[in-house]
């Protein structure tokens, strides 16, 4: 197994160890104590520790001192592996050890080592984390879109996992890190690493430690220095209400046409002879990839997707790559980055790879839940194995909204008013009609029933059974239309029912979205905000009366009445003046 040199020295201050080559002869209950394991782009990352050494005890008259330490029997086969020529080479020490071949040889060989040179004592941390991955210690299972992560059965006892969780910076420009603790760890010395690893020989300088957690209840922290690759993604609305253009979430419509940018950038690969490195980007069921050569899409080999451009460090990538889309998974697979092919140019460490496509909204969008794109990167982490490790996911979220038009009459005998026929603009003028499809859904929410609903018609559905560009109002003067984006609309009454004035002016609604992370949002209608007794519920309110062209408002209908008994009063006049002439 292939030792590497060169360790951050400030490593070995963090996991300086006291031996003892004595074996206990009596037992004690073991203590315990916590291991803090912080990182920079840590965060949702898998964080091991496998204790190797435990912890024993020796009696000293009334107590016992715990100054020992027993190799776990399942660790011996990695000692007597151990290639300790590597070792020996370069090495502070006097003189040479050979190979352990037993618990007690395993445990005089680390204190020979811990008292050697440091990076060596690194590099062993490092061989160990490896040889747990051959053994199958940690198993990995599933693509990687829903892998599993888990401990080998047989080691549950000595092994732990914590999932990092992910810490707020305290500078504004300071890297996000992650926070994995472990508690109620067995005293003893541990093998600790995070899942996945980082790139570049300068890089993984602690990606693996030896971490003593000490008998006296106290706790342990490490911090890793190692660099992980990480991924960005951002979605393009067509709204740019911010002008910042893309945007971690957003909001569209259903029929909408979104832009996604994924970017990460060239780890370092120089001590890698082939290095893989794909984005993995999961999409959910409200979005369809835009592609026009739908004929290539059976198979995935060839795929077209013309929306979909590649580019490393600015400059667009000819060669070296290739796309797939299954179940919903976009996947941009470079089987070695080394000989990605760009226009005009050659790639270097720390270049920008961006991906960027275009997806549309469909109707299996949900209000109330956002419409997710997942994506991780994955990259080779080991260059003496074909082993992948995986970033930290990044997603973006767009939303849809929704409202209810509610029609009703200040008369108390019908307060809900059926058949009254709107449509829905997003001009003032009623020009730009939002189409619709008439459909029968449950509210999510309160799983009610919405028998007269709608929600946005997508492109090229206006021969569909159901399209249409107005609606009707039911026996209970309701409407639903679902599938909106945050932005300003007209509600145009087209018709009103029999014997009630139609509206005047249309009704100006406005969504706004006040928290693109959970995608809340204030709806007003005619400059008054909805409450949230109110909730999405639009009211629309009629009076009875007789309509005249134009208007039909009752000041206009008073003059007329006025103007009518004039004109008699003047008709019955005329004949009694002449007959007075007379």
């Amino acid at each position: 197994m292939k030792v590497h040199f060169k360790r951050l020295a400030a490593a070995a201050a963090a996991v300086a160890m006291s031996l003892s080559l004595s074996v206990s002869a009596f037992a004690a209950e073991v203590p315990t104590g916590t291991l803090t394991v912080t990182g920079n782009e840590l965060a949702e990352k898998n964080v091991f520790a496998v204790r190797m050494f435990t912890a024993v005890a020796n009696e000293n008259e009334d107590s016992y001192i715990f100054t020992d330490y027993e190799l776990e029997d399942k660790w011996l086969s990695f000692f007597q592996d151990i290639d300790y020529s590597a070792y020996n080479a370069d090495s502070d020490n006097d003189t040479d050890i050979t190979k352990p071949v037993d618990a007690k040889e395993a445990l005089a060989y680390m204190e020979w080592l811990k008292n050697g040179d440091e990076e060596q004592w690194a590099a062993f941390a490092e061989d160990a984390q490896d040889w747990l991955y051959e053994q199958h210690v940690i198993e990995v299972t599933g693509e990687p879109e829903n892998r599993v992560v888990s401990i080998a059965a047989g080691w549950s006892d000595l092994a732990a996992m914590e999932t990092a969780t992910e810490v707020e910076p305290v500078e504004v420009n300071e890297a996000p890190s992650g926070n994995a603790t472990f508690e109620s760890l067995t005293s003893g010395y541990y093998v600790v690493f995070p899942e996945g690893g980082s790139t570049g020989i300068s890089n993984r300088g602690t990606d693996a430690m030896l971490i003593n957690i000490p008998t006296d209840h106290a706790g342990a922290t490490w911090n890793i220095k190692s660099t992980f690759p990480t991924v960005d993604k951002t979605v393009d609305d067509g709204n740019d209400t911010t002008g910042e253009g893309n945007a971690d979430n957003g909001s569209a419509q259903v029929g909408d046409v979104v832009t996604f940018t994924l970017t990460s950038a060239v780890p370092d690969m120089s001590d890698y002879e082939d290095f893989y490195f794909a984005f993995n980007d999961s999409l959910s069921n409200g979005l369809q990839v835009v592609r026009n050569d739908k004929s290539k899409v059976e198979d995935g080999d060839g795929l077209q997707i013309d929306s979909l451009t590649v580019t490393i460090g600015g400059k667009t990538v000819t060669g070296g790559y290739t796309v797939s889309l299954d179940d919903n998974v976009l996947k941009v697979v470079f089987a070695d980055l080394k000989t990605a092919k760009v226009q005009d140019g050659t790639i270097a460490t720390g270049d920008a790879i961006v991906v960027t496509y275009k997806a549309m909204i469909t109707e299996a969008a949900v209000v109330g839940t956002p419409v997710l794109n997942t994506v991780e990167v994955e990259y080779s982490n080991n260059p003496n194995t074909s082993d992948h490790g995986t970033s930290t996911p990044d997603e973006s979220k767009v939303y849809t909204y929704a409202i209810d038009v509610n029609k009703w009459s200040s008369d108390m005998t019908t307060t809900n008013l059926a058949g009254a026929v709107f449509k829905l603009t997003t001009d003032e003028e009623g020009n730009n009609v939002v189409n619709l499809i008439a459909t029968d859904e449950t509210d999510s929410e309160d799983a009610t029933d919405l028998h007269n609903a709608y929600r946005v018609a997508k492109p090229g559905e206006e021969s569909e059974e159901g399209y249409t560009t107005t609606f009707t109002t039911d026996d209970d003067g309701n409407i639903n239309i679902a599938g909106l984006e945050a932005g300003t609309y007209y509600l145009h009454e087209v018709t009103a029912p029999s014997g009630y004035n139609k509206l005047k002016d249309p009704i100006t609604i406005v969504i706004t979205m006040t928290d693109p992370e959970t995608g809340d949002a204030t709806i007003t209608v005619d400059d008054e905000e909805l409450t949230e007794g109110d909730g999405t519920t639009v009211d629309v309110e009629n009076k009875k009366g007789i309509e005249l062209p134009e208007t039909g408002s009752i000041g206009t209908i008073g003059l007329t009445v006025a103007g009518v008994v004039i004109v008699a009063i003047g008709l019955f006049a005329m004949p009694r003046k002449k007959k007075d002439q007379d």
